[in-house]
């Protein structure tokens, strides 16, 4: 039961680290392509 739990929990931390960097990823282009073109 335990094992099957932490399985779990890695999982759920795995998405939300990839989930964390799509978004600072997506927030970076934003920036960049956003300022950069109006300079």
């Amino acid at each position: 039961m335990t094992h099957y739990l932490y399985k779990i929990t890695v999982w759920i931390s795995r998405l939300a680290i990839l989930n964390l960097l799509w978004l600072g990823f997506s927030l970076l282009g934003l920036i960049v392509f956003g300022f950069f073109p109006a300079t």
